[in-house]
């Protein structure tokens, strides 16, 4: 909750640019609250997933390929996401 609270004030407060973001999640403690934003957010989603394939998914063999299935989506993600705030926070703004 705290981390929401401050994604939302951060962002609210930041020009909404490109520019913008790249200089307020740059600094060495954005950064690192971000990369914590996106890792809990993204778990938090892979635990909701999880709980919607279980009750819905029947069958032995579809409910576990839609679990490694979302389980590798979300990896890829917090992959791709991590990798974007560390690009952000080196400097490397493209």
């Amino acid at each position: 909750m705290p981390l929401g609270v401050w994604f939302i004030v951060t962002v609210l407060c930041t020009d909404l640019t490109y520019f913008g973001a790249c200089h307020a999640f740059g600094q060495p403690v954005s950064a690192a609250l971000l990369l914590m934003f996106v890792l809990v957010t993204l778990h938090h989603s892979w635990l909701g997933v999880r709980v919607v394939i279980e009750d819905y998914v029947h069958g032995g063999g579809a409910k576990l390929a839609a679990l490694l299935g979302s389980q590798f989506l979300h990896v890829l993600l917090a992959f791709v996401g991590s990798l974007a705030v560390l690009r952000i926070a080196l400097g490397e703004n493209g």
